[in-house]
């Protein structure tokens, strides 16, 4: 499977693991699916499911 770890689409989309941890529980973006050993990974998909910076 490809994708990419929390840390990388923090880097892809500026913003911080937190801030990608709260969405996820808060239900903005979808749980992703995890590895075997647990780890979460995002398919490309999550990068236009980022919610758009309102300034």
């Amino acid at each position: 499977m490809e994708g990419m770890a929390r840390g990388e689409l923090a880097q892809r989309t500026g913003l911080s693991m937190a801030t990608i941890r709260y969405y996820e529980d808060s239900g903005i973006l979808p749980v992703p699916e995890r590895l075997a050993n647990g780890y979460r990974i995002y398919s490309e998909d999550y990068l236009v499911k980022i919610p758009a910076d309102k300034e």
